[in-house]
This record gives C-alpha cells, sequence and structure tokens, in this order.
C-alpha cells in the first residue's frame, strides 16, 4: 500500500510538470568586416517571453544577473544549447555583441522569425535550427521634422519602433528615438531590417516610452520597411507646437 500510495505521488508530481525541450544554434557574422565577433565566456543568447519584457530591460542594463531569462553562453564557433525550455513563444536577443553588428534576421527551423517570435510546443523534439545572423551593414532613417506651413517645431523626438506589438515590451536593439536639430534634421541608425511605426513627438519633453505610449503613437505613425543595410530618407510633417502661431 505505501508503495502504491509512493508511486501515485511520483506519478502526479510527473504530470504535473510542463515538458521541456532543448534548443540548438548558431551564431553568424555576415559583413564586410573579418574580426573576430564572439566574445567566448561572455557572448550569450537570451529567450524572452513577451510578458517577460520589464525583466529582459532590466536584465539588459545591469539591474539583473543575465541568468534572469532562459538562455546559454555562445561558443568560440558561434554554436549555443539552450535546455529546459518549457513550452510557450520567444524572442531571441543577444549580450555582448560588439556595437557595430546590428541583427538581421533570426531563423528558427527555417522560418524567418525576427519580429514574430517562435512557439515551442509541448513536448516537442530538440531543434537544431536557430540561427541568428547579425551584419554591420548598417540601415539608417534621415530626414526632416516640419509643420505643414515649413516650420520646425520646438525640440520635436522622432521615434522609431516595430509594427509587430508584442515586440514593444522587449524591443531593445529595435526601438530608437532622436531628438531633431535645430533645423528639424533627425538621424536614426543601426535599426535591424524589419517593418516600423515612425512618429513624432514635436514637443520634447522626457517620457519613459512605454507600451502605451507606442499604442498611442501607432494611431497616426507613418509605417515603413528597412532592408539590410537600407539608407531611407523619410521627412515627417507634424503639427504646430502648442501655442505657436497658426
Amino acid at each position: 500500500m505505501f508503495l502504491r500510495s509512493v508511486a501515485f505521488v511520483l506519478l502526479a508530481v510527473a504530470i504535473q510538470q510542463p515538458a521541456t525541450t532543448t534548443v540548438r544554434g548558431v551564431v553568424r557574422f555576415e559583413g564586410t568586416s573579418t574580426r573576430l565577433h564572439i566574445n567566448p565566456g561572455a557572448t550569450r543568447v537570451v529567450l524572452a517571453q513577451p510578458q517577460q519584457g520589464e525583466v529582459f530591460t532590466r536584465m539588459s542594463v545591469g539591474l539583473l544577473p543575465e541568468t534572469a531569462l532562459p538562455g546559454a553562453l555562445v561558443a568560440g564557433d558561434g554554436t549555443f544549447v539552450v535546455e529546459n525550455l518549457p513550452p510557450g513563444r520567444y524572442h531571441v536577443s543577444t549580450t555582448w555583441i560588439p556595437f557595430d553588428w546590428k541583427p538581421r534576421s533570426v531563423f528558427y527551423d527555417g522560418k524567418e522569425v525576427s519580429e514574430t517570435g517562435f512557439e515551442i510546443a509541448a513536448g516537442a523534439s530538440p531543434s537544431t535550427g536557430l540561427v541568428l545572423t547579425f551584419t554591420d551593414r548598417l540601415t539608417a532613417i534621415s530626414g526632416r521634422v516640419a509643420t505643414f506651413d515649413g516650420q520646425v517645431p520646438p525640440s520635436p523626438m522622432v521615434v522609431a519602433f516595430p509594427q509587430h506589438q508584442p515586440l514593444w515590451r522587449i524591443a531593445g536593439p529595435r526601438s530608437r528615438s532622436v531628438r531633431a536639430d535645430l533645423t528639424g534634421r533627425y538621424v536614426i541608425t543601426g535599426l535591424p531590417p524589419g517593418n516600423y511605426f515612425l512618429a513624432v513627438i514635436p514637443d520634447f519633453q522626457p517620457v519613459t516610452i512605454s507600451d502605451s505610449v507606442f499604442a498611442e503613437l501607432s494611431k497616426t505613425a507613418l509605417k515603413i520597411t528597412l532592408d539590410d543595410g537600407e539608407q531611407k530618407r523619410q521627412d515627417l510633417i507634424t503639427r504646430p507646437a502648442a501655442g505657436s502661431p497658426r
């Protein structure tokens, strides 16, 4: 009777434990530089679920240990193994990649998933298909911010952020904000290829960019697409600053 009770308890625990899986992959660099890109023992692949965006942000600025989310160190040959992943949808990021290299693509089992993320099903077989590619052919968006009558609003901020809403929480390198100069000129560099919103906050004030701010800006933002290494020109029209003559 005792052994039967123990067996029942062990079976119940096994049923309650979510099945995990292992993901193997490789980090690749395609660009003009030939120098070493991987720092063994420091470069790390991190997998974050959308609801873990705040954790990822705090981790990426050193407020939490790098092990706060599932991940693995990258070997000198670019390979990595992430074990014990529970079911769910994941997005990928990295730490300690040289600043002059930016994400170009993320493929999982042959499908591009840099914006959508990828799903790990319960009890899924181990995967060897996660490929992260970085490039030093950097993108750039440049242009001029002005009102409908050609005036430059005071201190406008230009914001670029992903069209895919789940990435707002873990946008990382996929969001940028810059302040235009006195002539209204702005330049945003280093965004990975992808689909973005481009918006203007006409009266620059220190604000915390959050999901709610992105949601409001997306209502009137311009939609743009960036290809690998593309240099895009995009002028922006905004409303006059509050209190300025019409």
